[in-house]
């Protein structure tokens, strides 16, 4: 381009590369979590042990967990058709498959379990199902169970991104003890807290229970102090 004694020449910019990906989602700040070994190893001190024991301990904890998960679960909920399902019949073919009995073609676990399962989440950060699949009478596959896998005996895969890979689960199964690796698309992971850490998310009660610790040191030394007399 010449603009009166000025050539300026205008360079043809490349086309980005599509897919192409430079860095990683994993979060390595201290007190969240690091990589090993394409799994994700948590660096808290606050585990999720501690957490389950202050809700089952504590009344104000556990009153707090009723207030923030049964209204959701005692609320009615539905599966609605959207505009690619004209006739409504995959809304119906999933809503059948999540509620009905087993014997109907349901799943085994009740989908208000699962849900109640979900909502530890809130407690515990995240939590994890296999699915289990099964083929209904109508030859349609469809979900057996949504089992739970419990974080005790968990941990998260990632890929070389930072990204869900899937889990590893090292539990006795019948009477032996064996280490299980659950590909991602066999696992369902339910994260609360998602934008705080992108796998295991963050505890609502978290800060909570600084001072339940805190209280319960206090609750020791006055026994201690008791016994004196």
């Amino acid at each position: 381009m010449k603009i009166g004694r000025l050539n300026i020449s205008l360079a043809r910019q490349k086309a980005p590369k599509t897919d192409e990906e430079m860095g990683t989602s994993a979060a390595t700040a201290e007190g969240a979590s690091i990589l090993f070994n394409g799994e994700v190893i948590s660096t808290d001190k606050i585990k999720i042990s501690d957490l389950i024991k202050m809700r089952q301990e504590d009344g104000t904890a556990s009153a707090l967990y009723n207030i923030m998960t049964l209204p959701i679960t005692a609320n009615p909920w539905d599966i609605m058709a959207d505009d690619m399902d004209k006739d409504g019949k995959q809304a119906e073919l999933i809503k059948d498959a999540l509620t009905r009995p087993s014997y109907m073609g349901g799943m085994s676990t009740p989908f208000s379990l699962v849900l109640a399962d979900m909502l530890r989440a809130v407690l515990e950060g995240y939590r994890a199902f296999e699915k289990v699949f099964t083929i209904n009478d109508k030859g349609q596959i469809v979900y057996r169970k949504l089992a739970p896998r419990d974080n005790s005996t968990i941990t998260i895969l990632t890929d070389d991104r930072g990204g869900f890979n899937g889990i590893k689960q090292e539990a006795y199964i019948g009477n032996t003890f064996k280490t299980i690796v659950i590909p991602r698309e066999k696992v369902f992971l339910f994260t609360f807290g998602k934008e705080k850490n992108w796998l295991k998310g963050e505890s609502a009660f978290r800060a909570a229970y600084y001072h339940y610790d805190k209280k319960h040191r206090l609750y020791y030394l006055a026994h201690q102090a008791v016994q004196q007399f």
